[in-house]
């Protein structure tokens, strides 16, 4: 049972220890970090700052992950406000003023919580947050140092800068040129401000409480609280499938990250893999049908019983939309089961809890070991190749000549042409040839044939022994 803290600036981190002494600390939060952690039953986390602008922000499907495995996720102050007001009739706790305001709608833009800020770790803010703004002007017109319409203006003031520029003394300067009592005003609070800081940092104080909170165990979700999606597996989307793949490993031993890559790789070049994803895809039908199919049945007649029932069969077998999923030649062979079951396979995106699968003999991924190994001699070469020449980026690498690689892997005829690659892409879990051939280009120089001889003498000289997978 773990207590997680993502802050910064708010907070410094020898801070958020002084009031809970065991919190494992973490920088600001951002997308994926979540995921790596992997908190779960009995653990809590906190999150206070979060990173948007240079980096994506943490996603909402990643919280619900977390609380899905167990954990408690509270948020408070900046960008844990945020979420938490977004997400808390889900079941994510949210604490202090900030929520609160977000919340209730008082507020609703992201960047009432946005501050410029120094490196780690001083994590030394240079712009004021626009909540704080709001919160000192506030104090100062309760304290009658200056008037409740004073206050409403300079918010405005601050509210129309880009948010790295919202300083006391640019709101300041700018309050002048409108209105020289109005810039008054403006020094005014910042005076007061500078003599007692703590009196305007309203999200320094969220956070503050929200410690004392997580400290004490003293959490109490929203009475409004729902948890049904919990048990409906439909919220777990392509998306999160893939940031899941991306930032988690199927392998125990392995760095994170590597998933998705071992996935890809296994998609393309494991023979074997079509079959064990159509048994996943069928399964992921018959398991999520509202009211199970006939027991008894194989596998196959299961979902396609789901399909008829939901009369989503009669759909697929439209002739606009089977000239979407299947060949000329399969449709002119193929009889109507054998396309349904086809179209079911080729319209399905990534299993949104292909990286949840046990490893058994239904399991996607078999030999992870031997997998990321061949990853890792790939991402090796093209390296390796790059600190030669520029030139020998995969980004560079012409479409076709990824496609050919990717027809000669699948024993397709040369020149096949789109249809059937795109057929044998989605056959393996790709949405489309374009996303198969950027899954590749990775692999391209250690498994092509005319290319594979170059890796090998790369991994030879550097005394590397190629992996055979």
């Amino acid at each position: 049972m773990t207590v997680h803290v993502f802050a910064g600036p708010t907070l410094g981190h020898d801070e958020v220890r002084r009031h809970v002494s065991d919190a494992v600390v973490h920088p600001p939060i951002r997308h994926g970090d979540l995921l790596r952690l992997r908190p779960g039953t009995g653990d809590t986390v906190l999150i206070i700052d979060g990173l948007f602008h240079q980096q994506p922000p943490v996603r909402h499907k990643e919280i619900l992950d977390a609380m899905a495995d167990g954990a408690i996720v509270v948020g408070s102050s900046s960008m844990g406000a945020l979420r938490a007001a977004e997400m808390h009739q889900y079941g994510m706790i949210g604490i202090g003023r900030v929520f609160e305001m977000y919340r209730d709608q008082v507020i609703d833009a992201d960047d009432e919580v946005a501050v410029m800020h120094t490196p780690p770790p001083d994590w030394r803010m240079v712009s004021e947050a626009l909540v704080n703004i709001r919160h000192g002007a506030a104090v100062c017109a309760d304290r009658g140092i200056i008037s409740a319409a004073d206050a409403e203006r300079l918010v405005e003031v601050a509210r129309a800068m880009p948010y790295p520029q919202r300083q006391w003394r640019s709101i300041e300067r700018t309050a002048v040129q409108l209105d020289p009592q109005l810039g008054l005003a403006a020094e005014a609070v910042r005076h007061m401000l500078a003599a007692e800081p703590d009196a305007g940092d309203l999200k320094r104080a969220d956070a503050l409480l929200a410690l004392d909170a997580v400290g004490t165990g003293t959490l109490t979700p929203s009475p409004d609280a729902e948890h049904g999606w919990r048990t409906d597996v439909r919220w777990r989307t392509m998306h999160l499938a893939r940031w899941t793949a991306e930032f988690r490993s199927p392998g125990e031993a392995a760095p994170f990250g590597s998933g998705l890559a071992v996935f890809n790789y296994q998609q393309i070049y494991d023979p074997d893999f079509p079959r064990r994803w159509e048994r996943h895809v069928l399964r992921r039908i018959v398991i999520s049908a509202p009211v199970p199919p006939p027991a008894g049945l194989p596998l196959a007649a299961r979902a396609l019983a789901v399909a008829t029932r939901d009369e989503l069969g009669l759909e697929l077998l439209a002739e606009d939309r089977q000239r979407v999923w299947l060949t000329d030649e399969e449709r002119a062979v193929l009889d109507d089961e054998q396309r349904m079951l086809r179209i079911l396979v080729r319209s399905s995106c990534k299993s949104p809890d292909f990286t949840r699968v046990p490893y058994d003999e239904d399991a996607l991924l078999t030999d992870v070991p031997g997998t990321e190994k061949a990853v890792a001699e790939a991402l090796g070469i093209n390296r390796r190749l790059e600190e030669i020449s520029y030139t020998r980026h995969i980004d560079r690498l012409r479409p076709d000549r990824v496609a050919a690689h990717l027809a000669a892997t699948w024993g397709l005829a040369p020149g096949a042409g789109d249809p059937p690659l795109e057929a044998a892409a989605r056959d393996r879990g790709f949405i489309s040839l374009d996303e198969v051939i950027k899954a590749a280009r990775p692999f391209y120089l250690r498994n092509a044939a005319h290319t594979a001889p170059l890796g090998a003498m790369i991994l030879q000289r550097d005394g590397e022994s190629p992996a055979h997978v």
